[in-house]
Formats: structure tokens, C-alpha cells, sequence
């Protein structure tokens, strides 16, 4: 029997061309796509899953109302939680830095991007693959060091490198390599190398358990059946006992206990991290949403050609009914055939998906592979997916084709029916209200984007270079900057402890005007303002002449002057009794200036409370301003001057715009994904439209015929063949408006800055939306509009 239908089907597809390569092409894209979006899907929901103890792991964070979550504690706080409360099984800190310059043992030099310090607990928490060496004791010494695959083949090849040592550039650090591990992607956070915690210890004897400095995140191993709210609440009590500050009341208490759970923290942007990776909940919502859409379209074809094209089939299935086939065989018969092509579309769309993996790759900025027999998950889906798309696709025109009784189409009974035609035009709004929303949703993210390239930051981005300073320079600072300037190609040289666009920022606590306020302070230099264009609102720049603007002085920004209520800032002075790590060793600070707002983070953030500081052992940066068109050059003078002083070290530079392009790269690449996607559901939709177009100007030749006969111009015709569908736009349009301004005002909620919703987006939506339908059906229907009324009537 299946044998039977099988060939019955091969014949019926092979006999209607046309109609079946609109539907393989149709679902042929919707599987391509639908698989190399579900690769990435898969990717983004299993961060943090594989960990062993993934379950019982939790970090601890405060969460203020004002400003959301901290993440960054003291170093003191996890151990002595452990030791002081049940339920706490183990705890691990870590911290991160990045750009570390050292050499092997010929004095080649490398970079490694970003170094994770760990204590010896990591691996109980976060279990590795190792190549080389063992977890044991990997981590337990100071200035122990764990290279990544990547990072050993980089430096020593294939060679075990296990026992052999790297230097730091001033050569005082000498560190031991204990183990090679394999790179993971699965995390929320990710490492070139593992230095050992206790390497802190070396040099300082406090540092490793203080309460006056917030550097390390800090996880917790939760026992089994523990009750975490109770638990947090149990913490934050256990806080006043343990925190001096809070004990004598010179810290806020309008804050509660986090314990987040490490199979959440990718997800949760809120957390104020340093230096981890969170991902986009949303756009995998949307990609999900996106993947199921086309496919719809794709079904939405077949579905609808199947039922316009069934009277071609309603004496097979009378003939079928008179010889004795039952309802529920003709049904298995319209179903095979609707399998048939979901097979073959989905060994077409997986192999284009082959051919597109590389672009797709690049467009994602990750290393995605479809493994068939590795994966035990991929045979099942692509079987999953014949199954589904082909059910959906068919059952509904093999139940109406299925539905005509024999004693009516043997009497030339059967009509299109009321019904059907309600049904297809039903699912032709439905294919253009997904356009609609897709181009209007695009259109919106695209304005949003365009706005954070145009909004002004409050300084000069273009044509600046930040470079870490090498070891061997800040010695020489002075003179690297009096050198770079000689040259015409630079306009102006200044230091900082960071850069516009970085990840790593330093916060202080502060009692301004009697208010707590925690700050971030940036450690600039007398030429800083000059070099990004920043604009003093009152008061002076850092004087090189005057010594104690150095440490002792300060300037701060708008926003915290109008946040601590200071009516005349300029010369006001403010107290920061209790330091331990900072870029202000003093406990008096007097404001010299006040320097209008500008934006150092992305527009998702406000702009917060700043003070800059000038303390020279701070500075990790050189900011080099270029002048116009002269980049190429300039980058040949500033590699020859720091070959002078700090020879064969590479060059660790980005320019600030590109640093703050960074930071809305998810965003850009959401908006990219967006448009392809938005394209390809156009382009199915136009294959349904050209397949629906064709049949009825087909249906409607003799009519057409008759008007033409009767005076009816060309574009009489085209008009009424082509009214149908620009209504269905038209209102399409209409209910896709709410749905847009919902979804499009969500998504810019996450921005502190950011564009509106404007009438000219739906309006430029709506007429792209029409003009692709119009030259669509236009385009099918013309033939018929321009054809002899005598060839359609000739035989009337």
C-alpha cells in the first residue's frame, strides 16, 4: 500500500511542476534556515548547563533599588561565609585581568587576552578537560599558571609545556606552567589562562581576605535541598557581623542578598559584572519566533496552492470514492505526497545549510558544525522536522481535497466553495501581517542603531587610539609622549586607567555633602580632556604645574554634582576615610572642575556618577589622537617610538569608535539576522504570491476576456486582479502596527537613550510592504491583462 502511494505521489508531483518547486523551494528555505538558527539556539540555552554541579552552584550578589545588582565583593566575604553559615559547601573566588604581556624562555613575547584568577577550588566548581597535567594541585601555589590549548599551541607548539615557565616583561614574575586544559564556550565567562589566587598573597599579606576593596566574584557550592531565599536572608543578617562598615553604619543597608543561580547568570544583564558574557534572551525568543514564522510561510503555500489547485484533483478523488477508496486512504494517499516533498525539501535545505555554515558563522561570530552522529540530537530533529512540516503542510488540503463527494463531481457539481476562498485569503493576510511586522520590526532596530552611531557622546571618538602601555614604558612616560609628538601625523598624546568602551571601570565609595555616594573614578592625566574633546562646565583642568592636583585633587561630572545637590562644586571638598586599593590614598579631596556628562558605556546605561582622578600609578592606557587621514603613518611612528623602549612587545591597540561599536554588536547583529531573515520571508511569500496570482488570472481568463472585449484597458485589469491582494496588505498593515509598537517599545526599553516609534517607520513599512506585493502580482498578471480576448473565447 505504501509502495502504491508512494508512486502514485512521485507521478502527481512530477505532473505538477510548477506548483510543486514553489513548494520545495519554500519549505527548502525554511529548513535551511530553521536549522542554522536552532544551531544557535542550542548553543545560547546550554551556557553553563554541562558543569557537573552546574544545579548547586550559586554567586553571591547585593541589589540595590536604585541601581540594580553588584556582583563585585570583597575578598573576605566568601570564606568567612563558609566558615560562619550551614549550607555554604564551598566557595570559589575569581577575578580577571586582561592584556598580559610575558615571555618564554628564548624572550619571545606574547599576549594573552585575558587571564583568570582563580583559587584552587575552581575545578570542583567548573570541571575542565584536561590535556596536560592534573586538577589536583594544578592551583595551589602562587604564581601556578594553566594555559588553554589554543594559548600553549600558540606559544609551544604540540610539546607538553607542563613544568616550563613565562615571565612578566619587567622579569620579577616568574610563572610555573602546571597544566594545559581544553578552551570551553559553554560558559558565561571565558580564559586564556588560570593563574593561581594565591599568586595576590606575594604581594600583599591582607589582600586575600579584606573587606576595603570590592575585586572578586565569588560563587558559592550550595548543599543539596538547602533553602536559598531562607539562605539569603540568613546572609544578609550575617553581614552586620561581618562587615565592618556595615556594623558602624557607614555603608547602605537598602540593599538584599542575591544568591544567583550559575544556569541563570548569562541571561541576566542586570547582574553588574566585570568582564563575564551575557547573552540576549530576547533575540533567542525572537530567532525562535523568526525560525517558526518561516516555516509557517512555507506550509502557508502549500496549503494554499494545494486547496486553489484541488479541482484539477476532484475527479480523481470521485473516481477514487466510486471504486471503493475510504475517506481515511485518500487522506494517507494527500499526506504521502505532502511527505514526499517535506523529505526532499529537507535533504535540499540541509545541505544548502552545509554551504551556508561558514557565512552564517561569521555573521554569528561563532564556530557552529551540523555533527549527525555525534549528536545524538540531530538525526532525530531533521526526522522531526519532516514529520511536523509535512503534517502541518498537508493535512489540512488532504482533509479538504479528501472531503468531495463522488455523486457532485460526477455531475460536474463542485464548486470553489465560499469557504475555502475565505480560508486561503485567511493565510494570505497571515503570510503578509508576518512581513509587515518583520520589515516594520527591522525598520525600528535599524533607527535605533542609526541613533547610536549619531547621538553625541560629549567627546571625540574618531581618529583615537588606545594602546596598553608596555611594562618597559612607564618609566618613560613622559618622554614616549614628548616623542609621538614630534611627529606630525599625532595630534595629542595623554594616560589613563581606561579607555571609552572598555569593560573594566573602578568604583569607590565616598561621603559627599553628608550623602553615601559610590562613584566611578577614572584616573586620567592633564592632557586627557584636551585629547577626547571633553568640555570643563566650571571650574580647571589638572595643572602639571601644581603638585597637589595630583591624588589630592578631583574633577567630577554633572551628573554627580546634581546627585549630591552641591550648589557651588568648584573647591567644595569631600571625605574618603576608610580606602584600601584606590586611586585616592588620601582622605581629603577637593573639587577643582566640573566636566559636562559624556558617555564612557553603551547607551543601554546612564550615565553615571564620575569623578577623575590623577594618580600616574593608576595609568594602563596611552590615548593617542590622529590626526585626519593620516592613520597609516601615524601607526608606523608610534611602532618605531615604543620599539626604543619597549622592543619586540606587539601592539595591543583599538581605535574608541570601533570599542564603542563593540558594545552594540548583539544588536547589530540581531538587526543583520533581522533584514535576511525579513528578506527570506519576503521571498517565500512572493513564491506563494506568484504561485496564487497565476492560478487565479488563470481561473479568471474568460472574464478577463470578456471585459477586454466589452473596452476594458490593460490597467483596468491589473487593477482588479491585483485589488485583492493590496487590500490584504492594507489591512495586514493595520493589525500589524499594535504588535510592532509593543515589540519595538519593549526592546527599546533596555536603552537609557534612545529613538521613538515615529508614524514614519509604519509608513515607510507599509508602502515597501505594498510596492513588494504589487510588482509581485503585477508581474505574474500582466501576461494575462496584455493577452487576444479571441484565444480565450475562441472556442466559447
Amino acid at each position: 500500500m505504501f509502495q502504491q502511494f508512494l508512486t502514485t505521489s512521485l507521478r502527481y508531483i512530477a505532473r505538477n511542476k510548477a506548483v510543486t518547486i514553489i513548494n520545495i523551494i519554500g519549505l527548502t528555505f525554511g529548513v535551511t534556515f530553521s536549522l542554522l538558527i536552532g544551531l544557535y539556539v542550542k548553543k545560547e540555552l546550554s551556557i553553563d548547563k554541562a558543569f557537573v554541579h552546574a544545579d548547586n552552584i550559586y554567586r553571591i550578589e547585593f541589589e540595590y533599588p536604585d541601581y540594580g545588582k553588584v556582583s563585585v565583593q570583597t575578598s573576605a566575604l566568601g570564606p568567612d561565609l563558609k566558615s560562619s553559615m550551614a549550607g555554604i559547601e564551598e566557595v570559589l573566588r575569581i577575578q580577571f585581568w586582561e592584556q598580559i604581556v610575558l615571555k618564554d624562555e628564548d624572550e619571545n613575547y606574547f599576549n594573552i587576552a585575558k587571564v583568570c584568577l582563580a583559587d584552587s577550588t575552581f575545578f570542583d566548581f567548573f570541571d575542565q578537560t584536561w590535556i596536560y597535567g592534573n586538577p589536583v594541585d594544578a592551583l595551589n601555589k602562587p604564581y601556578t599558571i594553566i594555559l588553554t590549548d589554543e594559548l600553549a599551541k600558540t606559544i609551544y607548539g604540540d610539546i607538553n609545556p607542563v613544568g616550563l615557565t613565562l615571565t612578566s616583561q619587567s622579569g620579577r614574575s616568574v610563572f610555573t606552567i602546571t597544566g594545559v586544559i581544553k578552551k570551553r564556550d559553554d560558559s558565561h565567562f571565558s580564559y586564556d589562562a588560570l593563574l593561581a589566587m594565591v599568586t595576590r598573597s606575594e604581594t600583599s599579606t591582607t589582600i586575600l581576605h579584606t573587606y576595603s576593596t570590592q575585586q572578586w566574584l565569588t560563587y558559592f557550592m550550595i548543599d543539596e535541598g538547602v533553602n536559598i531565599k531562607m539562605l539569603e536572608e540568613q546572609i544578609y543578617e550575617k553581614l552586620y557581623d561581618l562587615i565592618p562598615d556595615l556594623r558602624d553604619g557607614n555603608r547602605r543597608t537598602d540593599f538584599k542578598v542575591v544568591l544567583n543561580p550559575l544556569k541563570e547568570i548569562y541571561f541576566d544583564k542586570q547582574s553588574g559584572d566585570l568582564d563575564t558574557i551575557h547573552g540576549n534572551y530576547n533575540l533567542i525568543m525572537v530567532f525562535i519566533a523568526i525560525a517558526i514564522l518561516i516555516i509557517l510561510i512555507a506550509c502557508i503555500n502549500f496549503v494554499n496552492l494545494s486547496t486553489a489547485t484541488a479541482m484539477k484533483r476532484a475527479k480523481e478523488v470521485g473516481l477514487r470514492k466510486l471504486v471503493g477508496s475510504k475517506r481515511k486512504t485518500l487522506i494517507g494517499q494527500f499526506l504521502i505526497e505532502s511527505f514526499t516533498i517535506s523529505f526532499i525539501s529537507t535533504l535540499l535545505g540541509l545541505a544548502i545549510a552545509e554551504l551556508l555554515l561558514p557565512y552564517f558563522n561569521n555573521l554569528i561570530g561563532s564556530r557552529f558544525d551540523i555533527t549527525y552522529f555525534d549528536n545524538p540530537y540531530t538525526i532525530p530533529v531533521l526526522i522531526g522536522i519532516i514529520l511536523v512540516t509535512g503534517l502541518f503542510a498537508g493535512l489540512y488540503p488532504a482533509y479538504y481535497i479528501s472531503s468531495y463527494k463522488a455523486i457532485e463531481v460526477i455531475r460536474g457539481e463542485i464548486t470553489r466553495g465560499q469557504k475555502s476562498v475565505v480560508f486561503r485569503r485567511g493565510l494570505i493576510l497571515f503570510q503578509f501581517l508576518i512581513s509587515v511586522i518583520l520589515i516594520n520590526s527591522s525598520l525600528v532596530i535599524s533607527r535605533q542603531l542609526k541613533y547610536t552611531r549619531e547621538k553625541d557622546l560629549g567627546f571625540e571618538k574618531e581618529n583615537i587610539l588606545t594602546l596598553d602601555i608596555p611594562g618597559s614604558i612607564y618609566n618613560h612616560m613622559d618622554i614616549v609622549r614628548e616623542r609621538l609628538l614630534n611627529n606630525q601625523e599625532i595630534i595629542d598624546v595623554s594616560y589613563s586607567y581606561t579607555a571609552p568602551g572598555s569593560s573594566s571601570w573602578n568604583y569607590e565609595g565616598f561621603n559627599i555633602n553628608n550623602k553615601s555616594v559610590s562613584s566611578m573614578v577614572l584616573s586620567i592625566d592633564p592632557h586627557y580632556i584636551k585629547t577626547f574633546g571633553l568640555v570643563i562646565a566650571a571650574g580647571r583642568n589638572f595643572d602639571e604645574k601644581t603638585s597637589l592636583d595630583s591624588v589630592s585633587n578631583c574633577i567630577i561630572n554633572e551628573t554627580l554634582a546634581r546627585e549630591t545637590g552641591l550648589e557651588n562644586p568648584v573647591d567644595a571638598s569631600f571625605h574618603h576615610d576608610s580606602w584600601y586599593i584606590t586611586m585616592f590614598p588620601v582622605t581629603n579631596i577637593r573639587i577643582i572642575g566640573i566636566v559636562k556628562d559624556f558617555h564612557l558605556k553603551s547607551f543601554r546605561t546612564k550615565i553615571e556618577p564620575l569623578i577623575l582622578a590623577w594618580n600616574p600609578e593608576w595609568h594602563q592606557y596611552m590615548n593617542i589622537k590622529i590626526a585626519e587621514g593620516m592613520i597609516a603613518q601615524a601607526m608606523k611612528k608610534i611602532r618605531e617610538t615604543l620599539d626604543e623602549f619597549a622592543p619586540g612587545i606587539s601592539m595591543n591597540y583599538k581605535f574608541v569608535d570601533e570599542s564603542f561599536n563593540q558594545m552594540y554588536k548583539s544588536d547589530q547583529r540581531m538587526s543583520k539576522i533581522l533584514i535576511y531573515f525579513t528578506m527570506l520571508a519576503i521571498l517565500i511569500g512572493m513564491l506563494g504570491l506568484i504561485g496564487m496570482a497565476t492560478f487565479m488570472a488563470g481561473q479568471r481568463t474568460k472574464e478577463i476576456a470578456i471585459h477586454k472585449t466589452f473596452g476594458a484597458s490593460v490597467t483596468s485589469v491589473i487593477t482588479k486582479l491585483t485589488r485583492e491582494f493590496i487590500v490584504l496588505v492594507v489591512i495586514a498593515n493595520v493589525l500589524g502596527w499594535p504588535i510592532v509598537l509593543w515589540l519595538g517599545t519593549k526592546w527599546l526599553n533596555e536603552f537609557a537613550y534612545k529613538t521613538s516609534i515615529s508614524a514614519v517607520i509604519f509608513i515607510v513599512g507599509a508602502l515597501m510592504s505594498i510596492a513588494i506585493a504589487l510588482v509581485t502580482v503585477v508581474s505574474v498578471t500582466f501576461r494575462t491583462a496584455t493577452s487576444n480576448p479571441a484565444d480565450s473565447l475562441r472556442y466559447e
